[in-house]
């Protein structure tokens, strides 16, 4: 299986949003990822919908700064989120309820 990068990660997570687990959700995730993929784009969540958009958006309910490695580590379970975000391998500011609950809104569904 094919490595997938940190941007194609965050690209395809409206693929992999639980509409049932956002209700009442409007939001706009911000990422700013730094080191082997540099990129910025956001998450709009809306409706009950997800979209990805490169770039950078004006005033986003969540900014997460994060190098590629720590998030692809986290996503592909090699590194517990929580864990990360206590040793600050990564950042998240803005709405901290959002960002529990993105676990949820785009996390694994054999659980549910």
């Amino acid at each position: 299986m094919t490595k997938l990068t940190a941007r194609e990660l965050v690209q395809n997570s409206p693929m992999a949003f639980r509409r049932e687990k956002a209700e009442g959700v409007n939001a706009v995730i911000q990422f700013d990822v730094t080191g082997s993929d540099v990129f910025q784009g956001y998450l709009t969540i809306k409706d009950g919908e997800c979209t990805y958009t490169d770039g950078v958006v004006v005033n986003p309910t969540l900014t997460i700064k994060t190098p590629a490695d720590v998030w692809v580590k986290m996503l592909m379970g090699d590194l517990n989120p929580q864990t990360a975000f206590f040793k600050r391998m990564y950042q998240a500011q803005g709405d901290m309820s959002l960002f529990m609950r993105m676990g949820q809104m785009f996390g694994d569904r054999r659980g549910s």
